[in-house]
């Protein structure tokens, strides 16, 4: 999958369990982004899904606001 768009619904998944951790910069490493989502007890089949999409993609294609 790499270089491909990931859909907005993983996106906005992403994007909230980034905010339910308080994580709200988007230029964290993608790598440990992606460990605290595997190591999240919490974290749903879509996140770990998705944690395993971000290890694979360029991480500055996406942006996150937090307002």
């Amino acid at each position: 999958m790499i270089g491909t768009k990931l859909p907005d619904y993983l996106v906005t998944q992403f994007a909230q369990w980034c905010i339910r951790h308080g994580l709200t910069q988007a230029g964290a490493i993608r790598a440990a982004i992606a460990d605290y989502i595997y190591n999240d007890e919490t974290a749903t089949n879509a996140e770990l899904a998705l944690a395993a999409q971000i290890e694979e993609l360029p991480f500055r294609q996406y942006r996150i606001r937090c307002v």
